[in-house]
């Protein structure tokens, strides 16, 4: 089942497919296992866990049981981008899930993602409402909000100062805006803050636990996934596009990042 922007695969392989590798995966296991590689970490989804999932390549030894059964639902980024909540809490829950993309549900929990998830695939299809992008899109929001309220609950951070939480949205901002593809260094990114470079690595240190530079090397990483996996672009305009300054040099870093050179990764992909 699908709608332009919400996809419910019937098998947790489709996740794998080309045209879905880099959307946003939601996952709900209700029985069995399904375990995964992110970032040199181990990770096993159990009964009554949820995971999400930003950039299904950078998964490797994807394994799931013979008995799993569960509810995975693939998000547009266009989608994901109208989601995310304007408020403090987002810059910190939405970075830390790309880092511990699995959340271990309560009872009561798992019950409130059963029925939000049960309710968006019983509306998607039922375009006959005069409001149907509107409603499903609401839909989501709600369900977003009620993981984020879970998220909050079991992370217990301290509370974030306001100034702080407000540099990093803007630094994600100019992310989101996609000059990651020209600009690595951190000094693009403070100018336009108007704060030192070291002072905005401090503050993602702070809010996220990881510097600056990380976070940049993600966006970056995922829009390498994205191009190989879903253009037909040759690895040179891949490495002209993204700027790095020569091939060899983004075929080292695309080997670092997928445990296999570019090639043959879109090779195994297709």
């Amino acid at each position: 089942m699908e709608t332009r922007n919400i996809i419910f695969p019937f098998k947790p392989d489709a996740m794998m497919q080309p045209e879905h590798i880099s959307s946003t995966h939601h996952l709900l296991c209700h029985q069995g296992s399904l375990s995964f590689n992110i970032y040199n970490a181990e990770h096993i989804i159990y009964p009554g866990d949820y995971a999400i999932l930003h950039s299904v390549a950078t998964l490797n030894n994807v394994r799931w049981s013979d008995d799993f059964v569960g509810d995975v639902m693939i998000l547009s980024d266009e989608l994901i981008r109208r989601l995310r909540p304007h408020n403090n809490y987002h810059v910190f829950g939405f970075l830390s899930l790309y880092q511990n993309p699995v959340m271990h549900l309560s009872t009561e929990d798992y019950e409130t993602c059963s029925e939000d998830i049960a309710l968006i695939r019983r509306r998607i299809g039922k375009d006959s409402h005069l409001f149907y992008d509107e409603m499903l899109e609401h839909l989501m929001m709600t369900h977003v909000l009620n993981l984020y309220d879970i998220h909050a609950r079991n992370m217990h951070p301290d509370e974030l100062p306001e100034r702080a939480t407000q540099l990093l949205r803007q630094f994600i901002s100019l992310l989101d805006d996609g000059h990651f593809r020209r600009h690595r260094d951190l000094a693009f990114y403070a100018d336009r803050l108007y704060i030192t470079p070291h002072y905005l690595s401090e503050v993602s240190k702070k809010v996220t636990g990881r510097p600056a530079s990380f976070w940049i090397d993600m966006y970056l990483g995922n829009e390498v996934v994205r191009q190989i996996t879903m253009t037909n672009h040759t690895l040179t305009e891949i490495a002209d596009d993204l700027n790095f300054s020569s091939l060899s040099y983004f075929t080292q870093y695309a080997q670092r990042l997928l445990g296999q050179s570019p090639a043959r990764f879109r090779k195994n992909i297709k």
